[in-house]
């Protein structure tokens, strides 16, 4: 494992793009690229790690259903952004499944083809069209927004929703200033969004459901920092694979806050302007070199530390062999033999 930073810089890749077949391409145009859940697994999870959910009523026959399943449901930054903040339900309002949902069951006591679901006649409020969505916040509390919606249209509900400006400002008002903050060429909503977490935050989440934890150790006067952040840390295919293989950390070396982990209490002992944090200290023993990057396993064992600035082409094979276990069965450089990466 101590070679990687050598075959970072002594070996060229190969990449190969992703063909779609006609299945997959089916599959996202009536599925889209947002992961789906179940209500009562979404109401589950709200209780255990709090998040909006969003619901997607829809019927066999809406068309616009259809039409926004496969523009706006599809638009890999609007999904990304959805498969982060929420927890995603795709509900069919005419079904006729029991559903149990906050400790009742629903089912469809209608009768004929288009009879509607008790559940979503409770959450659409009696207001049925379709397509809705119902954005369900943390206290419990629907919100059925009816009609299609295009990725720019929905792209502001989102925020609103998840990060909770709903609590303090009537959405008509927050519109009006998300337009002018933000052009219309420009999209606030982004696939390169790494959800970088707290250090404790991440610990925990990993004891219950086990991944590797990624920590990004930055400093603020750094420039080298500053570009990976901007750019390997911003390229899609290393967003992606990062958020779904990791829990991704970052610590800023100055940063002042009281970090509580591992029954351990560490702070900043401001000795001086810029002073590091004790535990960037501790992790990086002493050699504060940034950027630096460290992995730590799934038992919460310290699997590799990689110090300075790289690319996404050279960072990309790492995150593999160590997120895939690679290291266990193989060196390094011979993964590199056959590693095909998507980084463009």
């Amino acid at each position: 494992m101590k070679t990687i930073a050598l075959f970072l810089f002594l070996f060229a890749f190969s990449y190969s793009g992703f063909a779609q077949t006609k299945e997959v391409q089916s599959d996202v145009e009536s599925h889209g690229l947002v992961k789906w859940i179940s209500i009562t697994e979404a109401d589950s999870l709200s209780k255990k790690f709090p998040k909006p959910i969003l619901v997607d009523f829809y019927t066999d026959w809406c068309g616009w259903c259809k039409v926004m399943m496969k523009n706006t449901f599809s638009h890999q930054g609007i999904a990304d952004y959805i498969n982060t903040f929420f927890y995603p339900v795709r509900f069919d309002a005419e079904g006729k499944d029991s559903i149990l949902y906050k400790g009742k069951y629903y089912k469809n006591e209608g009768t004929g083809k288009k009879a509607t679901h008790s559940l979503a006649i409770e959450l659409m409020k009696g207001k049925l069209s379709y397509p809705t969505i119902v954005y369900i916040d943390e206290t419990g509390n629907p919100s059925p927004v009816p009609g299609y919606m295009a990725p720019n249209d929905i792209e502001p509900l989102l925020v609103y929703f998840a990060e909770r400006v709903n609590r303090n400002a009537p959405y008509d008002d927050f519109k009006k200033y998300f337009e002018k903050t933000f052009r219309v060429k420009d999209s606030v909503i982004r696939a390169d969004t790494i959800v970088w977490l707290k250090f404790p935050d991440a610990v925990e989440l990993s004891k219950k459901n086990p991944k590797k934890i990624l920590i990004n150790i930055v400093s603020k006067w750094n420039n080298a920092s500053k570009i990976m952040h901007k750019t390997t840390y911003n390229n899609p295919e290393i967003v992606k694979y990062i958020n779904e293989k990791y829990y991704p950390v970052k610590l800023t070396a100055e940063d002042t806050d009281t970090i509580k982990v591992f029954d351990q209490v560490f702070i900043n002992e401001k000795l001086a302007p810029n002073y590091p944090h004790q535990i960037v200290i501790t992790m990086l023993n002493k050699q504060l070199f940034y950027p630096s990057l460290m992995i730590m396993s799934e038992q919460f064992q310290m699997l590799e530390k990689i110090q300075g600035y790289f690319p996404p082409e050279r960072i990309e094979p790492v995150l593999h062999f160590l997120a895939d276990d690679k290291f266990k069965s193989t060196k390094y450089d011979e993964f590199l033999k056959t590693f095909k990466g998507k980084v463009q």
